[in-house]
């Protein structure tokens, strides 16, 4: 029986891809899990850039917001104490006083905040295990110095 070369060859290709089919087959998804799994990685990654790039505008927009109810409440302000003052300058009315004396507490809540960012900040080194120190009086540079 005489064999014929194509019949030679294609009983090889045959043995070759039972015996390196399944090895290709894993590698090539072993490849494309890997492919897909950086293209996934790469797209979180993109999107939580542009989520932190929205969240530092939305935090300068509210900012800014902020600033500008403060300018109007304060004028709003100013605008009725001298209202009140004009219509009780000459009354001896006690309850007059008593409005043209309130305080703000807004006002005592910004001058706590001036009081405490005025303050030096303590270095982390200095802080001890069993001090109480807020985290906004605490200075990391030399923590951030020596990550870096």
């Amino acid at each position: 029986m005489k064999i014929k070369f194509s019949d030679m060859s294609s009983m090889i290709a045959e043995e070759v891809i039972s015996l390196i089919g399944p090895k290709i087959r894993k590698i090539v998804r072993e490849e494309v899990n890997r492919g897909v799994k950086s293209i996934i990685q790469e797209q979180k990654k993109l999107e939580s850039t542009s989520l932190l790039n929205w969240v530092d505008h939305n935090k300068e927009v509210n900012k800014e917001v902020n600033e500008s109810k403060e300018v109007i409440a304060k004028r709003a302000h100013d605008k009725a104490r001298a209202i009140l003052e004009k219509r009780f300058a000459n009354s001896d009315d006690p309850f007059a006083e008593l409005i043209m004396n309130a305080e703000d507490p807004q006002e005592q809540q910004r001058i706590q905040e001036q009081i405490k960012l005025s303050r030096p900040l303590t270095k982390v080194s200095e802080v001890g295990k069993n001090d109480i120190t807020s985290p906004d009086l605490m200075d990391f540079s030399e923590m951030v110095d020596r990550i870096i």
